[in-house]
């Protein structure tokens, strides 16, 4: 995981980088609106215009910083994104009372001002020497939000005041456990009626509840103990099966989860390390082009490797496209075909 990074106030600065007025809606994808990781088809595009080509000289002008607004008062350390919808930013983060130990929060803010609209506390500060605070980007859909604590706490709030709704704690309620030490990272996935999230149980490695009352509608067990991943779920269609795909720890790697009964379906092993496994999926298609970014330690230099999943009738074939070596670690975007 990536060193964390104090979000003070100066960290929330609202810019002007755009020549037009835009609105938007939830996780229907209108422009404007970014409600979850990586945006509203998990894939981080937008697909908003009338961008500046260009920056002004000096860069672009700043409309608010959110420490100043707030009498100096931030959101917090934290590796948590924003979701934005309807003017409004939630978004997570830790305030430390000793530099060890203190509370978490999750926040919503004005988009138009940085102005606080409400906080709520979500439990304890997450401390870790390679990245404190929360890591989940909160997703928002209609009245409600969703997020994930660093220590497994799964809550559904309220948009308009925070209020929980209903919670499911990672390890309590699943047997559920992170592949190595840096807290659960994921941002939960909506799809229909159900959320999706990965415990990285045995017994219950991913998960679909009822997004309205947590009941758990199903649990996927997989053939080995492997731990949840870094990375966020996807979904896509593979050979005529919806499909849940994600990241978990080294003896299962990348996997496929069928969406409607929680089958564990198959997994490629060449996609993991480790360490940590962290990038969110990139799918194309029937996985014809299927893109996924993945980090393994050789040396102690990152290797990148960038691979592309193609189905043959049965197993699926894996094809590694290119790789290369670059210095820390990330997401991928598609760009063409």
């Amino acid at each position: 995981m990536p060193r964390s990074f104090p979000r003070f106030l100066a960290a929330l600065l609202g810019v002007s980088l755009v020549t037009s007025a835009i609105h938007g809606q939830t996780l229907k994808a209108e422009p404007g609106d970014w409600p979850q990781w990586r945006g509203p088809q998990r894939d981080a595009i937008s697909t908003e215009t009338g961008l500046l080509k260009q920056w002004p000289k000096g860069g672009p002008p700043l409309l608010w910083d959110s420490n100043k607004v707030n009498g100096g008062k931030s959101v917090g350390t934290g590796i948590a994104s924003l979701a934005i919808v309807q003017g409004k930013i939630y978004t997570m983060g830790d305030h430390f009372t000793d530099g060890k130990s203190g509370d978490e929060f999750v926040y919503c803010l004005n988009a138009d001002n940085g102005k606080e609209i409400w906080k709520v506390k979500f439990g304890p500060a997450f401390f870790n020497g390679n990245g404190a605070g929360p890591r989940c980007t909160p997703t928002v859909e209609a009245d409600r939000l969703y997020v994930l604590s660093p220590q497994g706490l799964l809550a559904c709030l309220k948009t308009n005041d925070g209020a929980t709704v209903w919670q499911k704690q990672m390890s309590k309620d699943f047997g559920g456990r992170m592949m190595s030490g840096w807290g659960y990272s994921e941002s939960p996935t909506i799809d229909g009626n159900k959320l999706i999230c990965t415990p990285g149980g045995e017994k219950a490695a991913v998960v679909a509840l009822d997004k309205i009352t947590g009941a758990v509608l199903w649990k996927c067990q997989v053939p080995a103990n492997t731990g949840a991943g870094y990375a966020s779920i996807v979904s896509a269609e593979v050979g005529g099966i919806k499909q849940y795909i994600t990241l978990l720890g080294k003896e299962l790697g990348l996997v496929g989860v069928d969406a409607n009964t929680g089958k564990f379906l198959w997994n490629y092993k060449k996609a993991a390390n480790g360490t940590a496994n962290i990038p969110t999926a990139i799918v194309q298609g029937d996985l014809g082009g299927g893109l996924f970014k993945i980090p393994e330690e050789l040396a102690g230099r990152p290797r990148f490797h960038l691979h592309g999943l193609r189905r043959r009738r049965r197993p699926l074939e894996a094809l590694l496209r290119w790789k290369g070596r670059r210095q820390g670690r990330g997401g991928v975007l598609p760009a063409g075909q």
